[in-house]
C-alpha cells in the first residue's frame, strides 16, 4: 500500500523525528505499542532507502547523546534502547521482512555488553 502512494511516504518522513523519539523513550514491555511501531518504522524502511538513512541517524545521534561516558549510568537504558533499534533497523533492510523486533536472550546480553564497553 505504501509503496504505491509517495504522498504517503513524504507523510510518513515528516513525521520520522516524532516516531523515533517515541520508539527510543517508549520501553518495550509499556503493553505492546513500542513493538507495534518499531514494526510500523522498519517496515516503512524496507520499502525506502532514504527514510532507512533518516531513521538510523536520528537513532544513531541520540546513541551518542545518551552514552554512559558522556551522562554516566542515568543514559545507559536509553543508549541500550538505541543500540537494540538499531541492531533491528540493521537486521531488517539486511535480511529482511523475516527479521524480528523482539528481544531475545542473546539481544539482551549484547546490549549489556555495549553499555559495558562504553562506560570503561
Amino acid at each position: 500500500l505504501l509503496s504505491h502512494q509517495q504522498g504517503a511516504l513524504d507523510s510518513i518522513e515528516f513525521l520520522l523525528p516524532q516516531f523515533c523519539h517515541l520508539l527510543i523513550h517508549l520501553a518495550p514491555t509499556d503493553g505492546g505499542e513500542a513493538e507495534a511501531l518499531e514494526r510500523f518504522v522498519l517496515s516503512v524502511c524496507q520499502l525506502s532507502t532514504h527514510i532507512a538513512l533518516q531513521y538510523f541517524w536520528f537513532v544513531y545521534a541520540a546513541l551518542e547523546e545518551n552514552a554512559p561516558k558522556r551522562t554516566g549510568r542515568a543514559g545507559a537504558t536509553l543508549y541500550a534502547r538505541c543500540a537494540s533499534l538499531l541492531l533491528h533497523l540493521e537486521q531488517c533492510v539486511v535480511y529482511g521482512a523475516g527479521a524480528s523486533v523482539e528481544r531475545t536472550e542473546h539481544d539482551h546480553a549484547l546490549m549489556e555488553r555495549c553499555v559495558q564497553v562504553a562506560l570503561q
